[in-house]
């Protein structure tokens, strides 16, 4: 038989430690993606719905994934920020983990909520999931709170 073509590391032979570190490097990636605008990268570590950017650019087709990321940092104001600092990883169940993320502005300090409807969460939650020994974002850019 061929030997597998796989190179990803499977759960299984990680341990928590790595998994945890996987999930955070994975949150990290993706907000530096979308922050530079790599956006056909950012994809690639992005695994949630789509559906509210189709809404919001009713022009571009559901399967661009990378114009829909694009314009969601670009034109519909969401908050592509690179990550200052992650707060917390947390395991919470075989396949799923949180990543609490401080994002930074663009000089360097936190980024703060400070929308009058909006509650100051930072750190801000993520969702990373594992499917086949590969991890990806569930969760989209923070949506601008102004």
């Amino acid at each position: 038989t061929m030997p597998s073509a796989r190179t990803r590391p499977q759960p299984a032979m990680l341990s928590e430690t790595e998994q945890l570190e996987v999930a955070q490097t994975t949150v990290m990636k993706y907000f530096a993606e979308l922050h530079d605008g790599n956006y056909e990268q950012a994809v690639k570590h992005f695994d949630g719905s789509f559906l509210v950017l189709k809404a919001l650019n009713p022009n571009d087709p559901i399967e661009d994934h990378v114009t829909l990321l694009e314009d969601a940092c670009e034109i519909n104001g969401f908050l592509c920020l690179d990550v200052l600092e992650v707060s917390s990883v947390e395991k919470v169940d075989d396949h799923t983990y949180e990543v609490g993320v401080v994002f930074q502005n663009e000089d360097g300090s936190a980024y703060t909520a400070e929308a009058t409807n909006a509650v100051d969460a930072n750190p801000f939650l993520f969702t990373v999931i594992e499917h086949d020994g590969a991890f990806f974002v569930q969760d989209l850019p923070l949506p601008a709170l102004d």
